[in-house]
Formats: structure tokens, C-alpha cells, sequence
């Protein structure tokens, strides 16, 4: 172990606090760090330096307003005659318009308010052709809602800002819910601030593009409804690149930086240091060279397989605090979640894995990655410990002290349409050892939910502040489905429900993580009489059944070789009529879905096995419909969860099983 080292302006020892956070600053690629690369990049373009600020997408948003009311002077009616309309209506409009130029958005306002069913029409008709982003309707008379419900129904995503005296509950009951809509019947400002905030989200979602280093094929999509590009390059593209990225001024101006700016290091050498910092640059010059604003790495698999010296865990607590997203594990939506977090809150978001602490009823989020701006990029780091990776205990993974008492949310998109949504507050900070697990370990609090182990999901993004209603907000206005943690044990439980008798074949090479992307014969052909060749010699179908009562299906009972593998399980759905449903998965590790041949899901990396840790929204037709599960392994645990359920989570009755189609 290397005990934190003293020096002249040790930031442990001598400095103040306000010092310490002057020092902390350093750490992103300020102005001190800019020059001390470009002086040492020397001929290889490879040290060339890259300001970390510029792949964070800066679109072109356009927010029109429009003010309607009853036309003045009138007698009585909310807000009243004493209520200043043209000086409400000005002060407004200034807010409105300092609120877009802090966020970067273009704001226009009509000069003449809508006063009349005919001024309505043509402003309709006005903002149809000029298609803005976004509408911002404000409104000034109790009695003049269906002008802005008319406005609505032009179909452009639209805020309605109703100050205090414009409505009762009755006038926002239906239309504060209905889609690409979004009611603010409040005099608090700055909630259009961030409902700005969110059309600009949107637009940056859709101009990002997110750079996955897995697997070793390259292949591009496009996630529907958040429009992000996403981008796979081969995984040894990093570790190759890292290979040959040198030692530059910058690579040790961000080591020296960080060093200092600690509060202690504990396992990490100097060297260790050195390593992670050129981890850092080898991945600005990735996103650079596959122009990409935001990056997932196979972090794991690298470290697995032994090409790296260290994860890019500190490579990552920068990304991160720079406002440009770097995830772990290859997990595409744990990366989406963080791309969410980071732009619609202008703070980074903490992808962790969910720990259940039992005896505290606690959520404990654990990982080796974290930023230190959780108060907001803008705003003082929270103290860090350099620590080593932990699984690993190599290389440099920040240990981030969160704030007790912080109140906290927790988002994770299960998929392009459906978002996990949950809140707590911070109780206290997890040290490793005496625990193990990952070096930042936040102890939450759950709200609303009477047990934390019913959290769901898997890789969440927890981030500072009770931004619930925000979120579902930005749902609402861009259609995407929010479910959040079930308050009581949901009634499945004791009973899950799982599909538990598989028809499996296998085991199939998967050495090198190959096996996933590999096409197997069970993968052309489903017939349950084929034989085809497998690791342990020829392969062909057979009937199993997990125990009763547990749910999992352990593959690892069923075949002789366990280890860099894959297999398939296969089962038949029958519905009398066609059922929109759910498919909840969880495995052990990456996992293919097909149902009736159609692949509909798809998680290539390393993780285990949690009940429900994939949602996937289908529609099961009238009849017979195959099913098919490709699920490969690494190493150790291999397996995985399958049920049916309605929308809502619970046992799909209309829905049943077999093990082949019943005539």
C-alpha cells in the first residue's frame, strides 16, 4: 500500500478548503493543463491536445413564446384588476429570455399578446411553418386556457406557464397530463429554466453520438424517440491506441493535478497515476479520431483479459465532470442514463451497481467510477481518495465522499421508451475494507418504498438532488414511459412466476467474449431433433427444469464445460389473441433475445443474473410463438431469469408456456 505522499502544497496537509477546491479545479482541462500540452506534444499527433469542452454537443434550440389573455381593461376575473399585466408580462418576458441565454437557447416572444380566437388561429398557423423546438404559452387569464389548448394541439412540444392566479386545479387536471406537454402553475421562474432545460436535452440527445468500445465488429445505430447515435468500434481499438499513447506534459500536468487535489491516496503509485491519466487522454483522442461526443468502454473485459494496467475508472471521474459521459461495462443504457442526467441537470450522474443493505434497510450504490462535480459542473468538487480499482486492485479509481443528507435520484433507461425512476437521500459513505465491492459505496435511504431490496434495475444513474417531477416531465413531453420501485413487495414475490423448463443446447465457444456474436446453428434452425457440434462434443436439445421456488435457471448443472460458453434455451408462448406484454430477463452474462424469430433484445456484456433487469416491451400474436434466449459466459456464475407479465410487471395470465407447440 502507498500511503499518501507529502509535498509543498499538500492540499491534506496545509491547504485551506477555499485552496483545496482552487487545486481541485485543476483537475479538468483548464487553461494550466492546455499549455503544458501543447508544449509537450512534440511530432506525434497523438499528443496533441484536445479540450475535453468541445464534444459536448452545443444544438441550435429555438423556444417561441406566446402570451395570451382576456384583452384589458375588464372587471373582475382572475388574476384580478390590481394585478399589473403589461408589468407581470415584461418582468416575465426578461426572466424568460436571461433563462435562455444562460442555457444557450434562442427565445423569442410575439410582441402582441393573443387576445382574441382569431389571433390565436394565426399564431397556430405562424408557429406550424416556423416549426421552434418548443412553444413556451404564457398565460394571463383564468378564463382563456382553450387558447392555449389550441396552441397545444399544433402538435410542437409546449410549456404552459400559468403563475399563481391564472388556474384551479380543475383547468390543469387533464391537459398538465397529456403528452409533449408540460404545465407550470407556479411563480417559481426557474422551473421554465428547466423546462428550457429539457427541449435543449432533447436536442442534444439527438445530436449525440455515443462511442461503444466492445466486442470486434463496427456497426452504427440509431435509438428511437432519443435519437442518439450510437457507434461500435472493436474493443482492443482503446487498449491499442493506449498502448501507443505517450507520456506527454499534459499526461503528467493531469496526474500531478489529481494527486494533489485528493485527500489521500492510498494503493495507487505515482506510475499508477501516470497510467491513468494517459487513459484519460488515450480516450479523448477514441472520441476525437470516431467523432463522438460520449463514450462506454468494456472496461471489465479489458481488465479480464489483462491488456490494460488500469481501468479507466479516473479517465472516467473526469469525462465526467467535464460534462461528457463516460460509461462502464459496454452498457448501452446505463450510458443513455448518464447522457440524460448530465444533460437535462447539468450535473453527472453515478452509474453504480445495487447492493441491498439488510439490517439499515438501505440502497447501497457501489462502483469505481464517479464524478466529483455532483453539486453541478459548475460548482465545488466533493472530496475524493485516489484508491485502486478494487475487483482488480490495480491501477486508479476515485473514492468519492458523498454529502449526507443529500436528497438523491435514481434513473435508468430500461430502453428507448421506458425509464426507472426513484429518489432517497444520502445516510453515509461505505468504506472498502472492512466492505468489499467498489471504492465509491453510497448508503441511500429509499423514498416511498417500504424495502430496498424491490429497487429496481441494474447500473442506475444516482445524482444529486430530488429531481423526480423533472424527470417525469421530460417523459411526458417526449413519450417515454417512467415505472418506478414497487412501495410494498410486489405481490409476485414467493411466487414468481419465472419460467423455470427450457428446452437448452450447447455448450458453444465463447472464448474471447466471440461466442455472442457468433451465429450458432440453434440460431438457424429451432427444429428439437437437430444435433450440431458444441465444445464438448455433439449438441442437441434436452428438456430441463430449475428447482421449484427459486426462478433462476443455472445453466452451469446442465453442461461440462461452463467457462467461455454459450448455450440457448428455447420455450413456446401460446395467447388465444394477440397481447401486448412484457419479456423481463435477467442473466448471467450477455444475453440475445428472439421472439418468433424477430430479435428483440440484445445485451452484449459481462453482468449478473437480477431478477428483471431487462424489460422488453412485445406484442405476443394469437398462437404458438418460439422464444429463444442466447445467454454466453465468461467466467463463475452462468444463468438467468425469465418471466411474462402484463405492463404493469405482473403475471401474464393470458400468456402460457411449453416446451413445445401443442397441436
Amino acid at each position: 500500500m502507498v500511503e499518501h505522499e507529502h509535498h509543498d502544497g499538500c492540499c491534506s496537509c496545509s491547504l485551506s478548503r477555499r485552496s483545496f477546491l482552487a487545486a481541485s479545479s485543476a483537475i479538468l482541462a483548464g487553461p494550466m493543463i492546455a499549455s503544458a500540452a501543447r508544449g509537450g506534444a512534440g511530432d506525434s499527433d497523438l499528443g496533441d491536445y484536445i479540450d475535453l469542452a468541445e464534444f459536448r454537443p452545443k444544438p441550435k434550440v429555438r423556444i417561441m413564446g406566446v402570451v395570451v389573455r382576456q384583452k384589458p381593461p375588464y372587471w373582475l376575473g382572475w388574476p384580478g384588476t390590481s394585478y399589473d399585466l403589461e408589468g407581470h408580462r415584461k418582468e416575465y418576458r426578461k426572466a424568460f429570455m436571461e433563462a435562455a441565454e444562460r442555457l444557450g437557447v434562442e427565445y423569442t416572444e410575439d410582441d402582441e399578446p393573443k387576445e382574441s380566437d382569431e389571433a390565436v388561429a394565426a399564431c397556430v398557423e405562424r408557429l406550424k411553418q416556423a416549426n421552434p423546438d418548443a412553444v413556451l404559452v404564457h398565460i394571463q387569464h383564468l378564463s382563456y386556457w382553450h387558447w392555449a389548448d389550441a396552441i397545444a394541439a399544433a402538435g410542437l412540444p409546449t410549456i404552459i406557464f400559468a403563475p399563481v392566479g391564472m388556474a384551479f386545479t380543475g383547468h390543469v387536471l387533464d391537459i398538465s397530463r397529456r403528452p409533449k406537454i408540460h404545465v407550470i402553475s407556479s411563480l417559481e421562474v426557474s422551473a421554465v429554466e428547466q423546462a428550457f432545460r429539457m427541449v435543449r436535452a432533447k436536442k442534444q440527445l439527438e445530436e449525440t453520438r455515443l462511442l461503444v468500445v466492445a466486442g470486434e465488429n463496427r456497426s452504427e445505430q440509431v435509438l428511437e424517440r432519443l435519437g442518439i447515435t450510437v457507434k461500435y468500434v472493436p474493443r482492443r481499438s482503446l487498449h491499442e491506441l493506449f498502448e501507443r499513447m505517450p507520456e506527454t506534459d499534459e499526461v503528467r500536468e493531469v496526474a500531478r493535478s489529481v494527486r494533489r487535489s485528493a485527500e489521500k491516496v492510498v494503493e495507487p503509485s505515482k506510475q499508477d497515476i501516470l497510467n491513468a491519466a494517459r487513459s484519460y487522454v488515450t480516450a479523448k483522442r477514441l472520441l476525437k479520431d470516431e467523432g463522438c461526443n460520449a463514450i462506454t468502454t468494456d472496461c471489465l473485459g479489458m481488465v479480464t483479459t489483462k491488456v490494460v494496467p488500469t481501468p479507466p475508472c479516473m479517465a472516467a471521474t473526469l469525462f465526467q465532470d467535464a460534462g461528457i459521459t463516460y460509461g462502464c461495462e459496454a452498457d448501452l443504457f446505463a450510458a443513455v442514463s448518464l447522457l440524460f442526467v448530465s444533460y437535462l441537470f447539468d450535473k453527472p450522474g453515478f452509474m453504480q451497481d445495487p447492493v441491498p443493505e439488510t439490517v439499515k434497510n438501505l440502497l447501497i450504490g457501489a462502483h469505481c467510477t464517479c464524478g466529483t462535480r455532483l453539486n453541478g459542473f459548475d460548482q465545488p468538487p466533493e472530496p475524493y481518495i485516489l484508491r485502486s480499482h478494487s475487483e482488480s486492485n490495480i491501477g486508479v479509481a476515485t473514492q468519492i465522499l458523498w454529502k449526507e443528507g443529500q436528497p438523491v435520484t435514481l434513473v435508468r433507461f430500461q430502453n428507448p421508451n421506458e425509464l426507472i425512476l426513484d429518489s432517497g437521500t444520502v445516510v453515509g459513505n461505505v468504506q472498502t475494507p472492512p466492505a468489499g465491492g467498489c471504492r465509491t459505496s453510497v448508503e441511500i435511504k429509499m423514498d416511498q418504498m417500504a424495502d430496498a431490496r424491490d429497487v429496481m434495475g441494474f447500473h442506475q444513474a444516482i445524482f444529486y438532488g430530488n429531481h423526480r417531477r423533472d424527470v417525469e416531465a421530460f417523459c411526458q413531453m417526449y413519450g417515454v414511459r417512467v415505472v418506478n420501485s414497487p412501495e410494498k413487495a410486489p405481490s409476485w414475490m414467493g411466487n414468481l412466476d419465472t419460467i423455470t423448463s427450457w428446452n437448452i443446447i450447447g455448450p458453444f465457444d465463447n472464448t474471447g467474449r466471440k461466442g455472442h456474436d457468433t451465429v450458432y446453428p440453434p440460431e438457424q434452425n429451432t427444429d428439437l431433433g437437430m444435433t450440431c457440434q458444441g465444445v464438448d462434443g455433439p449438441a442437441k436439445w434436452t428438456r430441463i427444469s430449475a428447482p421449484e421456488g427459486r426462478g433462476y435457471v443455472d445453466l452451469r448443472v446442465h453442461f461440462k464445460t461452463t467457462e467461455w460458453t454459450t448455450a440457448y434455451a428455447l420455450a413456446y408462448l401460446h395467447a388465444d389473441q394477440d397481447v401486448d406484454a412484457q419479456l423481463r430477463v435477467g442473466s448471467n452474462d450477455s444475453l440475445k433475445v428472439w421472439l418468433g424469430g424477430e430479435q428483440v433484445y440484445d445485451y452484449p456484456q459481462e453482468r449478473g443474473a437480477v431478477i428483471d433487469n431487462d424489460v422488453i416491451a412485445v406484442r405476443i400474436r394469437a398462437g404458438w410463438t418460439p422464444v429463444l434466449l442466447k445467454i454466453s459466459n465468461s467466467e463463475k456464475g452462468w444463468g438467468f431469469y425469465f418471466r411474462v407479465t402484463d405492463q404493469k410487471g405482473n403475471a401474464c395470465k393470458e400468456v402460457k408456456c411449453a416446451l413445445s407447440p401443442e397441436v
